[in-house]
């Protein structure tokens, strides 16, 4: 993630969930405060637009928090955006304008 975002010069700033996790409260926060998000599973991408559809609680436990109640899967927050997990295409087509892609 971190090299795919350095490599087209998209600006980053880290924390550190491995060593300072967000809980659930935190989470709801950090998802609130966005309108996009979309969330890689396995091999599955969720997508909310979260100006017209609500994220549950029960969503936010299931995709976001990790089974010791915290958040530790990497997440890019970019404006609007939230992006919960990597895989380049979806980066490519959310992250860079269309002439990078």
């Amino acid at each position: 993630m971190r090299e795919f975002l350095s490599q087209h010069q998209i600006p980053f700033v880290v924390h550190e969930i491995s060593t300072n996790p967000l809980g659930p409260k935190e989470t709801r926060q950090l998802v609130q405060q966005h309108q996009k998000l979309w969330v890689k599973v396995g091999s599955a991408i969720h997508e909310w637009d979260l100006d017209n559809t609500e994220i549950t609680d029960d969503e936010i436990q299931r995709y976001l928090i990790h089974r010791d109640g915290r958040l530790r899967v990497p997440v890019i927050s970019r404006g609007s955006l939230l992006i919960r997990g990597f895989t380049e295409a979806l980066y490519r087509q959310i992250l860079l304008p269309d002439q990078q892609r």
